[in-house]
């Protein structure tokens, strides 16, 4: 008995294609014509030094470019995970205790950045505790709220804010207004 019975399996006829054969050919030749004529484009006699030398030029610049280029890729991941670590260790990881004042002083200064009509808005602080009233455009309250509550001390945000969808006949909020260090 032959094995393929016992399995009762058929053995497999490998056959290489016509089509594979023509194509690693057609490979062949072509690369033969490369390296052929790379060879004496290099290799003329009347100009061949000249491409040689300009070849070669070429790949000392390429390697002083990579060199430069990969110093510098090198710098700024050097910088960014040093800033990423100094974020972390600067994290306040328990609620800091903030005189009212300082916290006050910290409020207004960052939410300077998020709102145009700053002198608008009145801030009272009280163990933590952030309420925030006055005339406000509406469409900037949520980042007037998520930006307060971001500063370091800040442990609640009462929003007592008078929500205007435009500064028509609201005096606090005429003029252009400013957002400043955007």
């Amino acid at each position: 008995m032959k094995i393929a019975e016992i399995m009762g399996k058929e053995p497999k006829v490998v056959q290489e294609s016509g089509k594979n054969f023509r194509r690693s050919r057609i490979f062949w030749l072509v690369a033969g014509a490369v390296v052929g004529s790379t060879a004496a484009y290099l290799l003329d006699p009347v100009q061949g030094k000249r491409r040689r030398a300009l070849l070669k030029d070429k790949g000392v610049r390429l390697k002083h470019e990579t060199t430069y280029y990969g110093k510098k890729i090198g710098r700024n991941l050097k910088n960014r995970a040093q800033g990423l670590r100094a974020r972390v260790l600067s994290f306040n990881w328990q609620q800091e205790e903030v005189d009212d004042e300082i916290l006050h002083s910290r409020v207004r200064s960052h939410f300077g950045r998020k709102v145009k009509h700053t002198r608008s808005i009145e801030v009272e602080v009280h163990d933590g505790v952030v309420t925030l009233s006055g005339p406000i455009l509406s469409d900037e309250i949520e980042d007037l709220i998520n930006c307060v509550r971001s500063v370091s001390g800040v442990r609640e945000v009462s929003n007592q804010l008078e929500a205007h969808e435009r500064p028509d006949h609201v005096p606090g909020l005429q003029g252009d207004g400013k957002i400043y260090l955007q």
